[in-house]
């Protein structure tokens, strides 16, 4: 069976192809059109059987598109708004789900296509089902007022459930509505563990099912006194990434992963660095290759290539990875493998920007880095990464 699907936010697109592949991998997208006048020209002109159809497009409704092109086979209407049900069936509409939907909703929407069509159900193919190997979801679709938004799995901290509604909490404690229940996220949740990072060097792996639960708030992870939380990430499943440390008395430890214990969700962790007296991890992180940039607090800035520092086991001092000289200590490390901006913040408030390639020299470990590019009698009060900015 051949679809087409009319819709204008390309992650919307990407959620369906992948919930149709997990479905009803007998229907092939051989189209998709963003606007109606793109859907008009597509549907005229491409072969198919079905359509699934957003209806706010950009340069108009998709019912626009009857107008402008005869529709001869069912649609399946998808949309963030519930206000069009009587004239979705009332143009070749077989079903009308609201986003974000679950795989539950389109699989009996495409059923209801079997049904109709005389047949039995269409995920299943010549009597028999379909199994494939399921695919886990990326992002999620979220409200936001009348707006949907798109929310990475890197982005979540954790899911809860508050009576009827289920809340999606970033790490930076933005919380959204999520039209699923707890069963659905976690059957889309990817398989795996969180890595969190401490500033007095622990490191603590727990399996994602441990973060779908059904409270309102519940603790995410067992904090020593004196000690913080400064990065939480997905562990990677490649065996050739290892665990960075960079310290504020510049430090560096490379440590092999394969021996963080998998922990439960209350769980301190364990320590992935030695750190001498007064010492703290600046930077805490998976690496592959790369380059691990360094600033510190007498204005200076370098690179260094990851692989110079050898893995080893976990909780050893690890190596020194700058010169700092008298009094001086870290203030930024990061792990870079493309080009991004960063800002440097001066102690006068004002800020300047510069480019990791083109501002940032290599360098060995044990250089002091070259001077940054401030204004005259300003010192570097902190750093930002600006690789996230669109």
């Amino acid at each position: 069976m051949r679809a087409i699907i009319i819709e204008d936010e390309p992650l919307s697109v990407a959620e369906l192809r992948t919930t149709l592949a997990e479905v009803a991998p007998q229907i092939e997208v051989v189209a998709t059109a963003s606007s109606v006048a793109e859907a008009a020209a597509v549907i005229a002109g491409v072969g198919h059987d079905l359509i699934f159809m957003d209806i706010h497009l950009g340069d108009g409704s998709g019912f626009d598109i009857f107008q402008r092109t005869e529709i001869s086979v069912p649609v399946i209407f998808i949309t963030a708004y519930d206000s069009y049900a009587l004239k979705a069936f009332e143009n070749k509409g077989i079903d009308y789900l609201l986003k974000p939907f679950g795989r539950e909703d389109l699989q009996r929407a495409i059923d209801k296509l079997g049904l109709l069509s005389g047949g039995g159900s269409a995920s299943a193919e010549h009597g028999a089902p379909t199994q494939t190997p399921p695919v886990y979801q990326e992002r999620f679709l979220v409200h936001m007022g009348a707006r949907m938004k798109s929310v990475t799995t890197a982005e979540i901290a954790y899911f809860m459930a508050d009576g009827k509604y289920l809340h999606l909490v970033t790490h930076d404690g933005k919380d959204y509505i999520v039209d699923r229940t707890l069963t659905e996220v976690g059957e889309k949740l990817p398989k795996g563990s969180l890595l969190f990072y401490t500033r007095m060097g622990y490191v603590k792996k727990t399996d994602w099912k441990e973060y779908a639960i059904q409270k309102y708030a519940f603790q995410a992870a067992k904090v020593n006194d004196g000690d913080e939380i400064i990065g939480i990430e997905t562990d990677d499943p490649e065996p050739t990434t290892t665990l960075f440390f960079v310290t504020e008395k510049g430090m560096c430890l490379n440590a092999y992963k394969n021996d963080i214990p998998a922990q439960g969700r209350i769980s301190a962790g364990v320590r992935g660095i030695a750190l001498g007296d007064g010492d703290k991890v600046v930077f805490a992180g998976q690496i592959d290759g790369g380059e691990i940039i360094v600033a510190t607090d007498g204005n200076t800035i370098k690179k260094v290539i990851a692989s110079q520092i050898d893995p080893m086991a976990r909780y050893r001092k690890g190596v020194r990875i700058v010169d700092l000289g008298a009094n001086r200590k870290v203030v930024y490390a990061d792990y870079v493998t493309e080009p991004y901006k960063f800002a440097v913040f001066m102690d006068d408030d004002t800020f300047v920007q510069g480019d990791t390639e083109e501002d940032i020299t290599i360098e060995d470990r044990n250089t002091k880095g070259k001077n940054i590019k401030l204004k005259k009698g300003c010192k570097a009060k902190a750093f930002w990464s600006l690789k996230y900015l669109k």
